[in-house]
């Protein structure tokens, strides 16, 4: 392998003589090849080598750098300036030994024109190439300072990268850490909130059902609380109380229509609502009961709702005071 490398280096620098040693255009890495590490002090970023048939890889550089690659033969007919010294490497290639370059730039002019070259050089080891670490980008970029970091040749630069790449990590693993004890509480939260949010519905309705009494309302029997929570509104707020009904629509809508002087009635998609105001409306400042229909899907069984909500300044108070009671749990 070393053998191979060093004849394409002095193949190089024969094709271009005292052409620019840095490539100043970016060259992917091929697919699947694997960096040389030399230990030596020399050493210049970056050898690769593949064992994929020559062909094939003149074939993906081809493509990639949009360019036709030249045999010795073209290069020599194309560049006479450097002819004879790229004969004079013909003669001393070792058997079975493969070339192609790209011109990637021209320096010289005129008669004394040469070129600057990405050359392949395939062997019956495998395919060799070399890319500056000035063309290596993106992600190749990576393998570079990877180079640079097995041969002792870091820059200020990497150094505060890696310093960079630690604290990231470090950070990574405590915001981890975080998430993990958040999502452990959070756990831990809602397996109280499920197993308390019962009685807190049952101390919200306890508290609804003192302030109806006040009022010389009460509530029919059977009814589950399904939800209890502070709404805010644009100009005024209000606490809300739904409840489910085993009776029919009717059925409920009767008895409260024979406790309250004013009720409204309407009727959408099959599905009924009637909404009963108390002496003390408006609302925001007492409360007012809504009775619906209500079905999961069209055309299917419907169940009765009752949504109780109470604007009254001391009953919103004593309910908030529940509802944070409980919730600086959950």
């Amino acid at each position: 392998m070393r053998h191979a490398l060093f004849f394409a280096a002095m193949l190089a620098a024969c094709v271009v003589a005292e052409a620019p040693a840095q490539q100043s255009f970016p060259i992917p890495v091929y697919p699947g090849a694997t960096l040389q590490i030399e230990n030596d002090s020399d050493a210049t970023c970056c050898d690769f080598v593949t064992t994929d048939p020559f062909e094939k890889v003149v074939a993906f550089y081809e493509k990639e750098l949009k360019k036709k690659p030249m045999d010795l033969d073209q290069l020599s007919a194309a560049y006479p300036f450097v002819a004879k010294n790229i004969a004079l490497m013909k003669q001393h290639m070792p058997p079975n030994t493969m070339y192609r370059g790209f011109v990637m730039q021209e320096t010289g002019e005129g008669a004394q024109k040469m070129p600057v070259t990405f050359e392949l050089i395939g062997t019956p080891q495998g395919v060799n190439f070399s890319i500056s670490d000035d063309a290596l980008v993106g992600k190749d970029a990576l393998i570079a300072r990877e180079w640079r970091q097995k041969t002792g040749h870091t820059t200020e630069a990497d150094r505060e990268m890696i310093e960079t790449q630690k604290t990231d990590s470090a950070n990574a693993v405590e915001e981890a850490k975080e998430a993990q004890t958040e999502a452990a509480d959070q756990k831990v939260r809602a397996a109280r909130r499920a197993k308390e949010e019962p009685e807190y519905r049952a101390a919200a309705t306890a508290e609804l059902v003192k302030f109806l009494a006040e009022k010389k309302v009460k509530l029919p029997t059977g009814l589950q609380c399904e939800t209890a929570s502070r709404v805010v509104g644009d100009q005024t707020s209000w606490f809300e109380l739904t409840f489910t009904s085993a009776n029919d629509f009717k059925t409920v809508c009767d008895f409260f229509a024979a406790q309250s002087t004013k009720h409204n009635v309407e009727k959408q998609d099959g599905m009924s609502t009637c909404t009963f105001v108390f002496p003390s409306y408006p609302f925001d400042q007492s409360f007012d009961i809504i009775v619906s229909e209500v079905s999961k899907t069209k055309g299917g069984p419907k169940k009765t709702n009752v949504q109780v909500r109470v604007g009254d300044s001391k009953a919103f108070g004593t309910l908030w005071a529940i509802e944070q009671r409980y919730e600086a749990n959950w």
